[in-house]
């Protein structure tokens, strides 16, 4: 392919993502909903419009580079994960992890909490 037409693909490319990123962080950190790949691709392709590509369009392909690229992972939160609330987690850092900490000798070692 013609550098000429990556250069322009890389221009359509990089403003839509910024948006659908930007609107992607908004919405799920805000109000924590989940958003599905269509949802994505529909958003992408509104986006896209709105800056003036009209030729747009977006393949699986792209919204995977998209998640990949933003390290955003797709999958259905069931279960426990699901009811989950942090209220409880909060209560077990604050009680029970001061008293299980200082049985565990780091001694060079770091863990990620």
């Amino acid at each position: 392919m013609a550098s000429y037409l990556l250069k322009g693909f890389a221009c359509v490319r990089k403003p839509t993502m910024i948006a659908l990123m930007e609107w992607f962080r908004g919405k799920n950190f805000q109000t924590g909903t989940q958003i599905s790949g269509p949802i994505l691709k529909i958003k992408a392709e509104q986006f896209a419009t709105m800056l003036g590509y009209t030729d747009f369009t977006c393949t699986t392909g792209w919204l995977d580079q998209f998640e990949a690229r933003h390290n955003i992972c797709s999958g259905r939160l069931c279960g426990k994960a699901r009811s989950s609330n942090t209220k409880s987690v909060d209560s077990w850092f604050n009680s029970v992890w001061p008293v299980l900490r200082p049985q565990y000798k780091a001694e060079g070692k770091h863990f990620s909490i």
